[in-house]
């Protein structure tokens, strides 16, 4: 949920008796369809410290009276757990003179009364609602410095030489439900030509998420992945997305089932949400789409287990089995690929099988007994890996399984002779060295 704070427009409004701004918006983050809600505020708490106030209402002037010696880093609204608005404020300090700011820690504003601007929380302390103390741009500044400078300011202002970068920094939550700054890094390369300023971004080598309460960074470093402008073309490549006349915009990267992947929004010709992209970040291959969040899950699932690719589920694989008969089953159509969902008895969730997991998955019916093997992500649907049905076997033609016995046949006798050249080696290797020499000169006489 994003909240919109509303200001004043101007001078004027705030001298004809408005006892303050009226209310704010609600904006679903999740759910495109649902519109946004304005929320009037009730009598007596109308917002008066805003931004755009004048005077002594207005909200810097206010932290600046309690806090002169810090900088006002960010400021924006949220609602705490009683769903009560705000402003949270935060403020830095310079770490290099008067430069290189850094937060230090935020102020818990009500609009309605000012109260809270004398209390300041230092960073890592606030109360668990609070989502945003560190701010974005700040952030994404010493990231992308970090980067530019790491080897030195004249590597980078001269050379120009396997320098990093920083892409885009986007607010979201991990997989512990915090949360992070997303910033991806890139290599660059810059060209000792005469257009020196010329860069040819390489590839996605980091990502560093950073806990936007406590400002803690965590660095995962990439052997080489995909750029934001390569994920946003490889959605628009897509077929159904292309003859949709649909485009992608604006990706971020999130962590989708152990993969870090870029989600990508879509739209139509006329910029309205027409649906979501997910792309895996190390292969481009492995890439969904779908009308919603949900249906992209479904067939991003899907793409995964189809690819053959092993899933880390919050960064560690956790591949399970389980046994039953079938209790429900269904099927549905997902980007032009059928998934067979089934339930088993005593298993409150269910699994999702892709059609190529076996040739069993679309006979399989009410009643038959499986077995599967499954990414234990936690959900109401798991994403299957292996699948059979214990209630009846395929058996192939006389011709199939006489090709297959060759094969097994063939197979044995390299291993037979792979042991046959161990045992002769085994045997030279047990021989005194002079033994080893005559045996050798012997072999050369004949």
């Amino acid at each position: 949920m994003t909240i919109v704070p509303l200001d004043w427009n101007g001078w004027g409004p705030q001298w004809n008796g408005t006892p303050g701004v009226p209310g704010y918006i609600k904006v679903p983050g999740e759910n495109p369809i649902t519109p946004a809600e304005y929320v009037a505020l009730p009598k007596g708490k109308e917002f008066r410290y805003t931004p755009k106030a004048v005077w002594g209402y207005n909200l810097d002037r206010l932290v600046w009276r309690y806090h002169p010696e810090k900088y006002i880093a960010d400021k924006h609204l949220e609602i705490d757990k009683e769903g009560e608005p705000h402003y949270i404020i935060s403020l830095a300090e310079p770490t290099i003179g008067w430069w290189g700011e850094k937060v230090v820690g935020a102020l818990i504003i009500n609009p309605a009364t000012g109260a809270g601007v004398e209390k300041f929380i230092p960073l890592g302390e606030v109360p668990s609602w609070v989502d945003r103390v560190e701010a974005e741009s700040i952030v994404h500044r010493n990231i992308d410095y970090h980067g530019k400078y790491a080897q030195g300011y004249w590597n980078r202002s001269i050379y120009g030489n396997n320098v990093l970068a920083a892409t885009r920094t986007h607010f979201g939550y991990g997989s512990n439900d915090e949360p992070v700054f997303a910033t991806g890094i890139t290599a660059h390369n810059t060209a000792n030509t005469a257009n020196s300023d010329s860069t040819i971004p390489d590839s996605l080598v980091a990502v560093y998420y950073t806990n936007t309460r406590t400002g803690k960074t965590v660095e995962y470093m990439l052997q080489g992945g995909a750029t934001e402008e390569r994920a946003v073309e490889q959605c628009n490549l897509i077929g159904d997305v292309r003859n949709r006349q649909y485009h992608g915009t604006t990706p971020q990267l999130y962590n989708v089932y152990g993969h870090i992947s870029y989600v990508v929004p879509l739209q139509n010709a006329s910029h309205a949400f027409a649906g979501v992209c997910i792309v895996d970040v190390m292969n481009v291959q492995v890439i969904a789409w779908g009308h919603s969040a949900h249906e992209v899950e479904l067939a991003f699932k899907q793409v995964i287990v189809g690819n053959g690719t092993q899933v880390a589920i919050d960064g560690t694989r956790k591949l399970s089995t389980a046994t039953g008969r079938v209790l429900r089953t269904g099927a549905i159509l997902v980007n032009g690929s059928t998934t067979y969902f089934f339930q088993l008895e005593g298993m409150d969730h269910l699994f999702a099988v892709p059609v190529t997991a076996s040739a069993k998955v679309p006979v399989t019916h009410f009643g038959d007994e499986v077995w599967v093997e499954y990414y234990n992500s936690g959900e109401a649907v798991m994403p299957v890996n292996k699948f059979d049905n214990l209630s009846f076997e395929l058996k192939n033609s006389p011709l199939q399984a006489e090709v297959e016995e060759r094969a097994l046949k063939h197979v044995d006798a390299v291993y037979k002779k792979e042991e046959v050249s161990n045992d002769v080696q085994s045997i030279l290797d047990k021989l005194p060295p002079e033994e080893r020499v005559l045996l050798k000169h012997n072999m050369k006489g004949q």
